[in-house]
């Protein structure tokens, strides 16, 4: 980080904040305006996770999660920003079958993990298990691993062969997929497109 020049924190949606910070001998780095800035920019109501991804000298790339672990809804013509529509983009089934379906997101797309709610980690997943399998439903399969939050136990995105899997299953902003777990082979996610 560049300690003289401005910061710049960019949204999934494209929408940028530019703000002057202080750096303070602890180590704390104090943001000038921009938290009131976005509150009133997204309508928050509610407290909000900040997740944080350096791209180049003071750019982030955010996005911002409730703190029960459901992406926000970055348009703004919603009532509040977690409105019940973003739920299907993020959303883990009522039923006991193990499946999420989401929307994938350009950070999904482009980025090297694919983060998970909370509701379907907690249910589908083992935090003893570091290692799964993904599926397309046509029998091939990737070599995938999970990188847990160390914040909480019920977080985590996979990582390791996700934008492989991405490219040879050729999905898109916007594809909607369904992951699931069976019971009987917890170490496999299948990820199809619907």
């Amino acid at each position: 980080m560049v300690y003289s020049q401005e910061m710049e924190l960019i949204d999934p949606c494209f929408k940028r904040f530019k703000f002057n910070f202080d750096v303070k001998p602890s180590g704390i780095i104090l943001l000038s305006g921009v938290v009131q800035e976005m509150i009133k920019y997204y309508k928050l109501k509610d407290e909000v996770y900040l997740h944080l991804n350096y791209v180049s000298k003071n750019i982030f790339l955010y996005r911002l999660f409730s703190l029960e672990g459901i992406e926000m809804n970055y348009t703004r013509d919603v009532a509040s920003s977690f409105d019940i529509r973003n739920i299907p983009t993020n959303s883990a089934n009522d039923h006991d079958d193990l499946s999420l379906v989401k929307t994938l997101s350009y950070y999904d797309v482009v980025g090297s993990f694919l983060y998970l709610s909370a509701s379907f980690v907690g249910k589908a997943l083992s935090k003893s298990r570091k290692n799964y399998k993904l599926c397309n439903g046509n029998s091939r399969y990737w070599p995938c691993s999970v990188k847990w939050s160390e914040r909480t136990a019920s977080e985590c995105c996979l990582g390791f062969r996700w934008k492989t899997f991405v490219k040879d299953n050729d999905l898109t902003v916007g594809d909607c997929i369904k992951l699931e777990v069976e019971k009987d082979y917890d170490n496999l996610i299948t990820v199809q497109k619907i």
